[in-house]
């Protein structure tokens, strides 16, 4: 099941690739951002 899911990821991706590099962008940007203000909590 997990195998098929991760097909269906890869086809979308290179399917949609400008689509699908916003998105992980924006993930990658918001974990960095959740990142620095628990480092900023953290002290």
């Amino acid at each position: 099941m997990l195998l098929n899911y991760l097909k269906i990821a890869q086809r979308n991706l290179l399917r949609h690739k400008l689509t699908a590099s916003i998105n992980i962008l924006g993930l990658g940007i918001g974990i960095a951002a959740c990142m620095v203000i628990w480092q900023y909590v953290q002290w």
